[in-house]
């Protein structure tokens, strides 16, 4: 993976750790989102980013992983991903989904499902500092707050709220 340009689509909790362990591993990360707050977390780790709003699509991208949970982030993804290249959905998305299959035969792009990788290496990961969670939590609340974290959890801008049990 080292040096593969690789465009992250999405600039939630999934989309940001994905793009500080593929810049871990090297590769060159840009990531599109919608939350300029979001991004702006991202570009504190030094990781370029850009809003979906200013996207011209360029098929430049080595590797696609669509972090976004939105019915089109397939179809973004295709209009960011080279010939040969390969997209990597890291999300589901509820809604049934159409899409016209000829890009991947024609330009023989690969779609690849990724779940979840091996816990071991994420947790050496965090364990060595490589990947920053700090800038995720956006809120901690109290139990007895509950009603108010999930209040504050369900705004556009907010990544993580804890609430601490005593």
């Amino acid at each position: 993976m080292d040096g593969q340009r690789v465009t992250v689509l999405g600039d939630g909790r999934l989309g940001n750790l994905c793009a500080q362990v593929l810049r871990h591993h090297g590769c060159h990360v840009h990531v599109i989102g919608k939350h300029p707050t979001k991004l702006n977390l991202l570009r504190e780790l030094g990781i370029n980013c850009s809003l979906l709003a200013d996207l011209s699509p360029d098929r430049s991208s080595d590797i696609v992983v669509d972090c976004t949970g939105s019915p089109t982030g397939l179809t973004t993804a295709l209009q960011l991903v080279r010939p040969c290249g390969t997209i990597v959905l890291k999300t589901t998305v509820a809604a049934t989904q159409t899409l016209h299959m000829a890009p991947f035969v024609i330009d023989e792009i690969t779609l690849l499902g990724s779940r979840c990788g091996p816990f071991t290496d994420a947790l050496q990961l965090l364990a060595n500092g490589a990947i920053t969670v700090a800038p995720l939590l956006s809120a901690s609340y109290p139990l007895e707050d509950a009603e108010i974290a999930f209040t504050h959890a369900a705004r556009k801008d907010t990544l993580k709220v804890l609430l601490h049990i005593r």
